[in-house]
């Protein structure tokens, strides 16, 4: 929240908005469509008719038998956690528009240092959310983890770039 609150000190919503009103109209509109998604991903996993649908009985056959200690077990989606879960996706992908918009605002090093970085930690989320729980796949848990790191070292970027700056260039004769 603190990144999105200092870019937009950064910017002039007079240029902004008249320049880019249909960019930020289809972002809205996506935004929209992931948060709905997102929404309904998170009710139709916890729904009782999941077992149903999913046609789990019918599955048991085929996979096998499945025990599973009580500490082993997930923490049970209450509707405080789906509301804390979409409010966190919600700040993501506000970063990730607001990050997005900086850098057709501005195009320099430092805005894009910040949408690559929100890029990076929006697809680790995704990765995340696509896994639901620790996954048995190396591959994907390595993949997160980079995107994760690779996020955080473009926010560190971003934030040296305004401190290295403003430092003059010596001459030497």
């Amino acid at each position: 929240m603190s990144l999105i609150f200092g870019v937009f000190k950064g910017m002039y919503y007079k240029d902004i908005i008249p320049r880019f009103n249909l960019t930020i109209i289809i972002l809205l509109l996506l935004n929209s469509y992931v948060l709905f998604s997102l929404v309904n991903g998170d009710l139709a996993i916890n729904s009782p008719s999941t077992e149903t649908v999913i046609g789990a009985q019918e599955t048991s056959k085929y996979v096998g038998t499945i025990t599973l200690e009580a500490d082993a077990l997930p923490l049970e989606d209450t509707t405080a956690s789906i509301v804390l879960e979409f409010v966190y996706n919600l700040v993501i992908l506000i970063l990730l528009n607001v990050a997005f918009i900086n850098y057709l605002y501005k195009d320099n090093t430092r805005s894009f240092f910040l949408f690559i970085g929100a890029l990076c930690v929006f697809f680790s989320e995704i990765i995340q959310y696509v896994t639901r729980f620790p996954s048995e796949e190396i591959s994907l848990n390595i993949i997160c983890f980079l995107l994760i790191v690779s996020g955080f070292m473009c926010f560190y970027l971003f934030a040296i770039q305004n401190a290295t700056k403003n430092v003059k260039m010596v001459e030497l004769d």
